[in-house]
Order: structure tokens, then sequence, then C-alpha cells
């Protein structure tokens, strides 16, 4: 069940998760025609982040995952964007499809799914012929090809694809079934740099991953 909160108050509640806070991260992007504000029964937020433009927000929980909503005009292409930020899961991202599923969401035109694994899994566009979402589990690829599928009524496989560099992250100890931060970096020794100053600010143990 979805309940939706200000930004003030899930910015609140998010500070206050574990002994660090937990981080939203994006996780879908996507295209509409239509504006996300006619079917979200809560009235949008105005939130201006450093560097970017003012977009309409929507924050709050379903059941004990919360999200966040962006939604923006498209000025040049028409229509809107929209973007849905979640917690990094333990579990991957099948659980935070499900999460998604409940949004009320307008009618889709484009998609695409942010992942911090290399693979070996892919969903790929086959009309357009690219990668929209990449895992490491070939069941939250297949997750991500039927909701795309059912959503946009276009060809997405699953695929397996080219590995890619060797990426690292820092993450934070866990916060329920969810990491409670995640920080990309550029390699390994920018990775345990990154690791060893969030856990002297944190005061809680960071560690090293290679995605």
């Amino acid at each position: 069940m979805i309940e939706w909160v200000s930004l003030a108050k899930l910015d609140a509640a998010l500070r206050d998760c574990g002994p660090n806070g937990l981080q939203l991260r994006a996780f879908f992007h996507a295209d509409t025609a239509r504006d996300p504000a006619s079917l979200i029964e809560q009235a949008p937020e105005e939130l201006i982040e450093e560097g970017l433009g003012p977009v309409s927000a929507w924050g709050g929980w379903d059941d004990d995952v919360p999200f966040l909503i962006r939604a923006a005009p498209l000025l040049l292409a028409g229509g809107y964007g929209l973007e849905v930020d979640f917690p990094v899961c333990t579990l991957g991202g099948a659980v935070l499809l499900e999460r998604l599923a409940h949004l009320p969401l307008p009618p889709l035109t484009s998609v695409y799914f942010e992942s911090l694994a290399a693979g070996p899994f892919g969903v790929r566009d086959v009309a357009a012929d690219c990668v929209i979402y990449r895992s490491a589990s070939r069941e939250d690829a297949a997750a991500v090809a039927r909701f795309v599928v059912a959503r946009l009524g276009a060809a997405y496989e699953v695929i397996e694809v080219a590995p890619i560099a060797a990426r690292f992250a820092v993450v934070g100890p866990a916060c329920g079934p969810f990491f409670s931060r995640v920080e990309p970096a550029r390699d390994r020794a920018d990775a345990e740099r990154l690791a060893d100053a969030c856990t002297n600010r944190y005061g809680v143990p960071f560690r090293t991953v290679e995605l």
C-alpha cells in the first residue's frame, strides 16, 4: 500500500534509518506523453537540486520501501521525462520492480533502468538494438523484460552482454534489505580511499566491492 509523504518527511525518515541513514538512487527512467501529476493523487512539490532545474517530485513508501518520483517537461521533444529512485536492494532488482509496478505511472513511450551491475545478463530493446538494463541475475533481467513488454508492448529480450572493464563501488552496512549507501568509484584505489573516508565520516564500516 502506498503512503504519500512530504519530501521533508521522507528526507527526515531516511536520515533516521540505521546508523548512517538510507540513500535513494535512480533506478528507473522513462518518457511519457502524459503529465504524471494527472494520475498521482498527492500534489507534487517543487524540487531543486544543484546543477538542475526545478522538477515536480513526490515522495512516499510502498509498504517498507521508500521511493522518490521526479518529473519534468521535455522542452524539445515534448511530453515528460520521469525518474523513480529507490534504495539499492541487497536482494537484486526484482524486488524493486515489484514496487515500481505499484506506482501510478502514466503510459510510457521509452524506458531505461539504472544498474550498478556490469552483467553478464542484459535486456535488449530489439527495435533500437540497445541494452536498457544490466544485471548479475538472469531472473532479474527476465523480470525487467516482462515489465517493459507489458508497459510498452514492444519486443525486449534477455541476452548475454559482453563484459566491460571492472567497476568498483563502496557500500555501507545493510539497512534491512537495502545497502545503506552505495558510492561508485573510478577504480580500486579510489574505492579504497572513499571507503576509508565514508567509514570515518559515518562511524560505521564501508567496504569496497567489484561490480
